[in-house]
């Protein structure tokens, strides 16, 4: 909860992202001057998807997106009075998670974009030197192999580490018509 006054002072408001302003709202507040922050690793949120949710749907502006909503965490990050390389873990996660949600995007956009152009996004997306690095970073390791999801989480970190971003949308996609 927040003292409006708070917000108000600091000019903090929602932006007009369609998805991920929640992310980017929070980064922005936590990123102001506070007596004291405290970091739970424990996820709570469980994030539902709807047939015709924002999130359910080709977005075209959801890779800057969520390029902007992980850039913004990793400032708070950086600034925060704390060792920031004790939640660089945390803030690869969100770079890789970014990632995901864009190529899931793509796979979403059906035949309305040509699977040349998903390509190419998807490798823009990947140019990103921190995007890269985090992908590059994160241990397989941390995914729980025991679910089929997991194993395809796997497959698809693998496909694009060794940049097979055409496989990785083909892939991504025949998972969307299997799992709408």
């Amino acid at each position: 909860l927040f003292r409006r006054a708070f917000l108000t002072e600091g000019g903090t408001r929602f932006n007009a992202m369609k998805n991920g302003e929640d992310n980017y709202f929070l980064f922005d507040v936590y990123s102001r001057p506070f007596g004291k922050i405290v970091f739970n690793r424990k996820p709570y949120y469980i994030q539902e998807k709807r047939a015709g949710s924002a999130t359910g749907i080709f977005n075209p502006d959801r890779a800057e997106q969520e390029y902007a909503i992980s850039r913004r965490f990793d400032r708070f990050i950086e600034g925060a009075p704390c060792e920031s390389e004790r939640f660089e873990d945390m803030v690869e996660k969100c770079y890789v998670g970014g990632l995901y949600k864009t190529l899931e995007n793509l796979a979403r956009a059906g035949n309305s974009v040509k699977s040349a152009d998903k390509t190419a996004e998807l490798k823009r997306y990947l140019e990103r030197e921190k995007v890269r690095e985090s992908l590059a970073n994160v241990p397989l390791a941390v995914y729980d192999t025991r679910g089929s999801r997991m194993k395809l989480l796997i497959l698809r970190t693998l496909l694009l580490r060794l940049r097979l971003y055409r496989a990785a949308v083909k892939m991504a996609e025949i998972h969307i018509r299997m799992n709408p």
